[in-house]
């Protein structure tokens, strides 16, 4: 495992830009995945940069998750990311690409004939009701994401 004292010989940030770029070389660190997210090889180990990033900044590997605030896996401004445990982590997603209503949680249920609003809650589904209008099952799931404390981004588009 990587060390704070290496990452800090090894590379320079700037916390502005988010860039990270090798010492040495002064050259950019990393190359983009396909999920999005930046990776640097060192050495035998893969890494995502923003891992990296966090331990260069704080000392200290992160103790969960990092979550990129404005849900862009590039962007590793400082200000864009935080520690965060997987259920925050989730509470800040966009919107799934199987999504037919285009707001999360939010379906229409075909044998009841009505839209059902959902949210989940630590491991488990939340049911907020069935609804005749779209519209009163999209107001009860940002009533639930407000309860529950999401991220004002979840289910919004990537910046």
């Amino acid at each position: 495992m990587l060390t704070s004292e290496f990452v800090r010989r090894t590379f320079d940030y700037d916390p502005l830009t988010g860039i990270l770029v090798w010492r040495a070389t002064c050259r950019r660190a990393g190359t983009l995945g396909q999920r999005g997210y930046r990776r640097v090889k060192i050495e035998k180990g893969n890494y995502r940069e923003h891992r990296i990033i966090w331990l260069l900044i704080t000392g200290e590997w992160p103790t969960d998750q990092i979550d990129h605030e404005n849900q862009d896996r590039g962007d590793n401004r400082w200000a864009n990311l935080r520690d965060a445990t997987q259920t925050v982590n989730q509470r800040n997603r966009t919107l799934q690409k199987n999504n037919t209503s285009g707001v999360p949680g939010v379906a229409w249920h075909e044998r009841d004939q009505r839209w059902r609003a959902r949210i989940k809650v630590d491991g488990a589904y939340v049911n907020l009701g069935a609804f005749h209008s779209k519209d009163e099952a999209i107001l009860a799931r940002w009533e639930g994401e407000l309860k529950y404390d999401f991220h004002g981004n979840h289910g919004r588009s990537a910046a």
